[in-house]
């Protein structure tokens, strides 16, 4: 979601919803998995999960990423956040982090090499503008992979 946008997550973050969400990301898991991997996900990768929610796909890119990677999920909801902060507490992943942000408001340094998102254009007012503003994001060779999106290669806007 873009910081001006102002939409929340129209389903909610309840208890009810998260398992929901955690329902469906293990359907999902061997697809994004499959999409991960085709998109050049590799240990050691520095990796930003836009929407990241309950921190589904946070996880399963740490998985793959390893502990020499790093996996940071931003999403707008402290809520959600302190859920999927837990989760990866829970399951011994140090290599992830999560921020309360947006694609366009987020600040990091270091870029990443790859940056993805589940089904988060549909939650958006703007999609265009949303990987306008995730795109920068990205260390300038690399891809980042949108399911229901696209793959799209990394932009050089001014770095």
């Amino acid at each position: 979601m873009i910081a001006s946008d102002n939409v929340p997550y129209i389903l909610g973050h309840s208890d009810a919803e998260i398992s929901r969400l955690q329902t469906q990301a293990a359907i999902l898991r061997p697809i994004t998995e499959r999409l991960l991997r085709n998109a050049g996900i590799q240990p050691g990768m520095r990796v930003l999960d836009l929407g990241t929610g309950a921190g589904d796909v946070a996880i399963l890119a740490a998985e793959l990423v390893g502990p020499k990677g790093c996996v940071v999920g931003i999403d707008p909801n402290p809520e959600v956040l302190g859920k999927a902060t837990e989760r990866v507490r829970n399951a011994g992943l140090r290599h992830v982090v999560f921020r309360q942000a947006t694609a366009d408001v987020f600040i990091n340094d270091d870029g990443f090499d790859l940056v993805v998102g589940r089904y988060v254009l549909i939650h958006q007012t703007d999609p265009v503008t949303f990987l306008q503003a995730a795109a920068p994001r990205l260390l300038f060779t690399n891809f980042g992979c949108l399911r229901h999106a696209l793959l799209f290669p990394a932009f050089h806007y001014g770095r």
